[in-house]
């Protein structure tokens, strides 16, 4: 996941913001995934926060990131369910469901 991200954020410095920085190529999204406790724990990890800190906001964003390799404008409505009794393997111990506007990049 951190190569992913780190080759992605290289990607974008070196093509730059383009020529339109101000109408970035955007998409209306929905999620609705199931994640693992092996997700659950990496996506805590990324956000340097514990897991039982996660919020929507970093599921839905990660979950979004993860399948697209876009950001995340806007957020329209978001829920979200994490076990309480987690571990690190493969089996389903979470839950996303978001919708919102992604982009291909942010211009900074």
């Amino acid at each position: 996941m951190l190569r992913s991200l780190a080759l992605l954020l290289l990607g974008v410095a070196l093509v730059g913001c383009g020529d339109d920085c101000e109408r970035p190529a955007s998409e209306d999204f929905e999620i609705d995934t199931a994640l693992s406790g092996e997700q659950l724990i990496e996506i805590a990890k990324g956000n340097e926060i514990k897991v039982e800190e996660l919020g929507c906001s970093a599921l839905c964003t990660w979950a979004y990131t993860h399948e697209t390799g876009w950001e995340v404008r806007t957020m329209d409505s978001c829920e979200h369910h994490v076990d309480d009794q987690l571990n690190d393997d493969a089996g389903v111990q979470g839950s996303i469901t978001c919708s919102g506007e992604g982009v291909a990049y942010m211009c900074r």
